[in-house]
């Protein structure tokens, strides 16, 4: 039996997608230790599991929607008594207010300038060409 291997190249719109079918991973434990030898199969379980508790400690220290982050002395105390693999802490989709001010600090001071500058334009035509809406109509 074979494995299907999605790959994604691009994050576009027009991002390219591969799909291939393949036997050398195998379907369980026996049958990828058989294919690849107890080093290579272990290897690749231990990368695997640190970069998921990578993930979780981030996600400790990030918080999520109903939890602030963690310190990072606090993290690695919950990260050393409570993670085992497979345990899993997404990261919070961030804003995008967070995300225009990540991009903005990326930027020197004249960039911003100039791509603040583009935006006030776009608002400004944005503004000009929006419908004008009836005021909402009270219930009563």
């Amino acid at each position: 039996m074979s494995i299907t291997v999605e790959c994604r190249l691009g994050r576009e719109t027009d991002a390219l997608f591969i799909t291939a079918e393949t036997s050398a991973i195998g379907n369980n434990l026996e049958e990828m230790i058989a294919l690849s030898g107890e080093d290579v199969t272990y290897s690749n379980a231990k990368a695997n599991m640190v970069v998921r508790a990578q993930g979780y400690m981030r996600g400790l220290v990030r918080g999520g929607k109903t939890s602030a982050g963690l310190s990072p002395e606090e993290a690695v105390a919950k990260f050393q008594s409570d993670w085992k693999p497979g345990m899993v802490i997404r990261a919070p989709k961030r804003s995008i207010k967070e995300q225009a001010d990540s991009f903005l600090s990326s930027m020197t001071p004249q960039e911003q300038l100039e791509y603040i500058k583009e935006l006030n334009a776009k608002a400004a035509e944005g503004v000009a060409s929006a419908p004008v809406e009836d005021s909402p109509k009270k219930k009563k």
